[in-house]
């Protein structure tokens, strides 16, 4: 056989050379392209692609020019190792910007930079395990290796390790979940199920509460991420406060609505927008009962609720509207 003049032969040493020869001029126009864009990601992304997938490509077109020139399947073996090596660390270079550089960046709302990084490397070695896992099942597959062996003893291993680690996996996870999408921040003021607080500490395992009676509640994340979140400080500090008040059946509705009115728009801390209402809501026993709906910010909500009721009930005793109280008349029989 005269390998010479084998037209593939002379194609693929044409084409290697021809790749080799010119990189510094299609990688200078990739770079040039890729820096076109607004984000730095994709250049990040390149420079971590560029060596590994070079290399990549060489040893593609040498297999392929070996499989004319020495049609061995020994070293066409170890090629497609380099190749499945190559293409692994392609990945874990890829998926490493990919965290690091767009969930790493603008996530986390208030969170600890240590804690961030801890999430973060967390979430970057499941993901460097799982690239290994699959990579070296393939090199077994190129060396005609059976895996299924392999795969029964990782499964059953998997099986008893995820019983064993169920519990602790789980808030772990949803640490991560919560650190990736926060539905609060640290300092902010939460009411998660019946425990309502500010946060302390948001951990891989678990988030810390100072409830408002000054207890330290620690909570497993995964709790945290099957219950109902309300933040008090997202989007904003605004808060609502809902009272219900009573008056005499002797005292006009216009003249009690219109009082309560102007305690409510005089208060400083009572804000103007949304604007605050007042109803007549129900019929009591003994008195006509109104309820008043105003909005302040959240740490002013305690002491405003309590300073409108000293003023409510100053000024039904000026204005002479009486708030009446339940009154219990017992008669007596004497025995005949």
């Amino acid at each position: 056989m005269n390998i010479a003049f084998d037209p593939n032969v002379l194609l693929y040493s044409v084409v290697i050379v021809l790749y080799v020869a010119l990189r510094p001029v299609y990688t200078r126009l990739i770079k040039k392209l890729v820096s076109l864009t607004k984000s730095d990601l994709d250049d990040k992304i390149y420079t971590a692609l560029e060596k590994p997938l070079w290399f990549a490509v060489l040893l593609g077109l040498i297999d392929l020019l070996l499989a004319y020139l020495i049609p061995n399947q020994a070293l066409h073996g170890v090629i497609l190792s380099g190749l499945v090596a190559l293409i692994v660390i392609s990945l874990l270079r890829v998926g490493k910007v990919i965290i690091f550089e767009l969930i790493g960046v603008g996530s986390f709302l208030n969170v600890d930079e240590r804690l961030k990084q801890t999430a973060l490397n967390v979430i970057y070695n499941v993901y460097v395990a799982i690239v290994l896992f699959f990579g070296f099942m393939y090199f077994l597959g190129v060396w005609n290796i059976d895996i299924t062996p392999i795969l029964a003893s990782a499964g059953i291993f998997g099986f008893v390790i995820g019983l064993a680690l169920k519990d602790p996996l789980q808030n772990l996870i949803s640490g991560i979940l919560l650190l990736t999408d926060p539905p609060f921040r640290v300092g902010d003021a939460v009411k998660i199920g019946d425990i309502a607080g500010t946060v302390k500490e948001i951990g891989l395992r678990n988030t810390k509460i100072l409830t408002f009676n000054g207890e330290y509640v620690t909570i497993p994340n995964n709790t945290i991420l099957n219950s109902v979140v309300v933040n008090y400080n997202m989007p904003d500090e605004k808060v609502r406060t809902v009272m219900q008040v009573g008056a005499s059946y002797d005292a006009e509705p216009k003249k009690v609505m219109s009082v309560l009115k102007r305690i409510l728009s005089s208060h400083p801390k009572v804000l103007k927008e949304p604007e605050p209402v007042v109803l007549l809501v129900d019929f009591g026993d003994s008195e006509v009962i109104y309820e008043i709906r105003y909005w302040t910010m959240l740490s002013d909500k305690l002491s405003t609720a309590s300073e409108i009721r000293e003023a409510i009930l100053k000024r039904f005793e000026e204005e002479g509207i009486d708030i009446p109280y339940p009154i219990t008349t017992v008669y007596l029989h004497s025995a005949q």
